[in-house]
């Protein structure tokens, strides 16, 4: 089953992009419903049902959807982007070894 862990990331796309949380959050929670009515996931939305939802979607918008680019767009220290993941592995591997 499909589920919508991306949801968090697209309201974050639109906070970036000036939208308060609060309304960034309604308007994901409506193409979540949409999504769940009719068996979709989020990057399955073309860029149009996204944008009748809100015009702050852009062609850029596909590249926050997606469990895997959900996971990779979170860069921080610690964070879950596999690349940042790898170079921790690789960190503790030269202390412990």
């Amino acid at each position: 089953k499909r589920g919508f862990l991306d949801a968090t990331a697209l309201a974050d796309y639109l906070v970036r992009r000036g939208l308060p949380f609060r309304d960034a959050h309604r308007v994901v929670g409506g193409l979540v419903k949409e999504c769940a009515a009719s068996g979709k996931a989020l990057a399955d939305l073309s860029l149009a049902q996204l944008r009748r939802h809100s015009p702050l979607f852009g062609k850029d918008v596909q590249a926050a959807l997606g469990p895997e680019n959900c996971v990779a767009n979170y860069r921080s220290l610690g964070s879950t982007a596999p690349k940042l993941v790898k170079k921790q592995l690789d960190s503790w591997a030269k202390r412990l070894c």
